[in-house]
């Protein structure tokens, strides 16, 4: 789904609401219908929203689903986590401390 965000981003024809914001792609639907009707429920019991009375699935907030654990594990080994500061005090020195180019810059 990543992919194909980036795609559409990059390449794909957008249209724009009255107020000029950008219109959710035809394919975001497509993908939405694709998911598993189990994932939703899935996702519900484990933000406690369910139908069941009496408690009876009152502790799936609390247990590992180690299938979906795996699996974005799995997504972070590929695309790497976004959020994490891989970078070195000396990296991030180099690419953002102030430098005396900036007086050399001419503009866009």
């Amino acid at each position: 789904m990543r992919e194909r965000w980036m795609t559409w981003i990059v390449e794909g024809e957008k249209s724009f609401t009255l107020a000029g914001n950008v219109k959710a792609p035809s394919w975001v639907l497509e993908a939405w219908r694709g998911l598993p009707d189990e994932m939703f429920a899935h996702s519900f019991k484990k933000c406690e929203i369910s139908n069941s009375i009496g408690g009876t699935e009152d502790d799936i907030l609390w247990k590992e689903d180690t299938d979906i654990k795996q699996e974005s594990k799995n997504d972070e080994s590929e695309d790497g986590d976004v959020y994490e500061d891989q970078l070195t005090e000396e990296q991030w020195q180099s690419f953002f401390r102030e430098s005396d180019d900036e007086d050399e810059f001419e503009g866009f």
